[in-house]
């Protein structure tokens, strides 16, 4: 018996005649059979970008919330994502391989009658930003020499912002071949060693990675002050760093 979605109840009135071998026939009773309707088939909606989603995203889906109904969230093929639901509503991890998905919420009412619902989705390869060196111990006024960057697969940019000490190290972004974080002068205004840390993105397609990081050391100059004139007797042998305090780092 079918009834139409989110429709009304319907009542139908089933006789049994049952004929037995002989030809005689039994009349049943008449019973009123309720077909209650199945939930209505609602769109899911995605969170910005999970209609395309990232590999390694965390997208929320949800569908309208009906009070008496209760939900149940899959993935196919699911074995490279993973789901947190709470009702009508799921946060989908995806994991690391591109492909073709389909996203099903079941909704069953209170009459147990039920209604799958599906949103199919792609998803985009999100780079991986390549190792990165550490970069010296520098002088202050030496020449800090620029970073190459690259990501597998080949993002379209790359952006970079800068936490730590100041050592000359400045923010940007290079969205043209090669990439490439600029090179600059070593700075080091205080008397202890600077080091700042680089933080590298890659972008592709609108996905984004993990930023991946890279220091730069600056050492301080020696702090050199000179004594008053000493004086010496002939013969005698004299220590050059005594001249200056403190002692200073050679070079």
């Amino acid at each position: 018996m079918t009834n139409v979605p989110d429709g009304p109840a319907i009542s139908v009135a089933v006789t049994l005649k049952v004929t037995g071998v002989g030809g005689c026939m039994v009349t049943s009773n008449t019973i009123n059979v309720t077909v209650n309707p199945s939930p209505p088939a609602v769109a899911i909606t995605p969170s910005t970008g999970g209609d395309m989603p990232c590999t390694g995203g965390m997208y929320t889906y949800s569908v309208p919330n009906n009070l008496t109904s209760s939900y149940s969230w899959q993935v196919v093929p699911g074995g490279n994502t993973s789901i947190s639901a709470l009702g009508s509503s799921a946060t989908i991890t995806w994991g690391n391989t591109i492909g073709n998905y389909n996203i099903f919420v079941q909704e069953t009412d209170a009459n147990g009658c039920n209604t799958i619902n599906v949103l199919p989705v792609t998803t985009k390869q999100t780079p991986v930003v390549n190792p990165l060196s550490n970069l010296g111990p520098y002088c202050p006024g030496d020449a800090v020499p620029l970073v190459n960057l690259s990501s597998t697969p080949t993002a379209d940019s790359f952006s970079w912002t800068v936490s730590g000490d100041g050592t000359g190290a400045t923010a940007g972004s290079d969205n043209t071949l090669p990439f490439q974080v600029p090179g600059f002068v070593a700075v080091n205004a205080g008397g202890t060693i600077f080091t700042s840390t680089t933080s590298v993105t890659a972008s592709l397609n609108g996905c984004v990675s993990a930023p991946v990081n890279f220091t730069v050391r600056v050492d301080p100059k020696p702090n050199l002050t000179l004594i008053p004139d000493p004086a010496i007797c002939a013969g005698q042998s004299f220590d050059l760093q005594t001249l200056f305090t403190p002692v200073g780092k050679k070079r």
